[in-house]
């Protein structure tokens, strides 16, 4: 788990007002290598904040395919898979991601 901005901001203006890596290693109890990406970060960009994440899209739309799944309740993943051109482990975390089951129990009355 990463840092969080407003700790490394912590530990760099403690190195800034005490000049001592090592003091700032044992109070903070964080890595030296940490603190030394963290100031080489700082002078790059100017800030110490974490990466945002690049998600990359999804090769199938949620609606298409919950529309789809509507449309054709007995389809297989490996036909549903076909009508997108995709894998069926595409489609089977697709499910996952939708919260979408494709067990279907008779409901008992």
């Amino acid at each position: 788990m990463a840092h969080s901005e407003d700790l490394r901001k912590k530990v760099l203006n403690h190195i800034l007002q005490y000049g001592s890596i090592k003091s700032a290693v044992e109070l903070f109890e964080v890595s030296r290598s940490s603190i030394q990406r963290w100031q080489n970060k700082q002078e790059d960009s100017g800030n110490v904040a974490k990466k945002a994440r690049k998600c990359k899209p999804y090769k199938v739309q949620d609606m298409e395919l919950v529309d789809y799944i509507n449309t054709n309740q007995e389809a297989y993943l490996y036909e549903i898979a076909e009508h997108f051109n995709v894998t069926i482990g595409c489609i089977a975390m697709a499910l996952q991601r939708l919260n979408i089951t494709r067990k279907k129990r008779p409901q008992n009355i």
